[in-house]
């Protein structure tokens, strides 16, 4: 399901932090962004749930915390993807049949 993350800088307040992007599908899909947040709990140890949020348009955010760390799920209408962005590479916590970069 994940692909090759692209990694990149964002300025924030405090300073830089590096985020991890992963798209998962090229087109918004419920059912693909409920199977991947169960991907994610099921391969990451300690990963915690906060929260999924749900925008006017219907798009959806799941929120998770990994070591004070954010990873976040989107099922996106106004971008017309699913994709993941993290500040920790995923990649490291699924097995290689697991993903598209054999």
């Amino acid at each position: 399901m994940l692909q090759k993350a692209r990694k990149r800088k964002r300025k924030i307040k405090i300073g830089v932090s590096y985020m991890f992007d992963y798209r998962v599908c090229n087109a918004p899909d419920s059912d693909i962004f409920l199977r991947q947040c169960k991907a994610l709990e099921k391969n990451i140890p300690d990963l915690k749930k906060s929260e999924i949020l749900i925008d006017i348009d219907g798009s959806q955010i799941a929120v998770y915390f990994k070591d004070g760390k954010k990873v976040t799920v989107h099922n996106s209408y106004y971008v017309g993807a699913v994709y993941i962005q993290s500040e920790f590479d995923l990649i490291t916590f699924f097995p290689t049949k697991e993903r598209c970069d054999k």
